[in-house]
């Protein structure tokens, strides 16, 4: 693993924060994560750039350089780890007091995923919904209980009985041939960004239970990671047939022709 401080590649040992500062004592922080597509670079890096700057003052923390820099830091960081391991790289990059802050790491995707994965519906409210913070524990605990269970991610649901986002991913569904996902109080994930770009389906912001989900079409996940991840069942709910269906593997072929595209070498 490589990582990165303030521009410059560091030791593990020597990556610390002190005890009392409020990266630690209150999770003050930012973050956001990349991925590689070797033989090309990370997708869309300026856009999560852009979300992290954006997210840093909306939390008070001003002491990220320019855009400009942190993507040549990025850069700089992708590169002294596709030295030693040259498939996909899992990029995670964090604005705290002490700077920003950079991680590379070999990434591991499970294929079996694209067959199709199962959520765990959890209540909960993320404090800060459209910011990505260091404190994830409102993300991190239904995660872990998903997983725990024996499910992919956990679904997120809020004090109305509403499924609002995933826990690590955002959600949508399809209602016949509309695209549907929850228009506001998420995270604006980059990968959903892509495919609200690229669907060729109308689209509906709206919000629906998890019962409700359960009944739809079809439903996926996006995530940086995964990119497109069809969901065949909800708690002990099929969806559909159980398998991923036609809108979902149709955008799963676009997403990857847009990745090769924009990342291409």
């Amino acid at each position: 693993m490589q990582i990165m401080h303030n521009g410059h590649l560091i030791s593990a040992e020597h990556a610390v924060v002190p005890l009392f500062s409020n990266t630690v004592q209150y999770g003050h922080g930012v973050s956001t994560t990349l991925r590689s597509y070797p033989p090309g670079g990370l997708f869309r890096a300026g856009q999560h750039v852009q979300r992290l700057l954006e997210n840093a003052k909306a939390v008070g923390l001003d002491v990220a350089p320019a855009a400009e820099t942190l993507l040549q830091w990025l850069d700089m960081l992708l590169a002294a780890e596709a030295e030693a391991h040259p498939g996909p790289l899992r990029v995670k990059l964090m604005v705290i007091a002490e700077g920003v802050v950079g991680m590379a790491a070999p990434l591991v995707i499970k294929p079996e995923i694209y067959q199709g994965v199962r959520l765990l519906s959890v209540p909960q409210i993320r404090a800060f919904p459209e910011v990505k913070p260091l404190a994830y524990l409102d993300s991190f605990l239904p995660h872990q209980q998903a997983v725990a269970a024996g499910y992919y991610d956990a679904l997120l649901v809020n004090i109305l009985g509403q499924a609002t986002e995933g826990a690590y991913s955002n959600i949508f569904w399809f209602e016949g041939n509309t695209l549907c996902t929850p228009g506001n109080q998420v995270l604006p994930g980059i990968t959903r960004q892509a495919v609200l770009e690229l669907a060729p389906f109308p689209l509906d912001f709206v919000m629906r239970t998890p019962q409700q989900l359960a009944q739809a079409d079809e439903v996926f996940l996006t995530q940086t990671t995964a990119g497109v991840v069809p969901v065949v069942g909800l708690d002990d709910q099929p969806i559909g047939n159980g398998t991923p269906g036609p809108h979902t593997q149709k955008l799963m072929g676009l997403f990857h022709a847009l990745v090769a595209k924009e990342t291409q070498a």
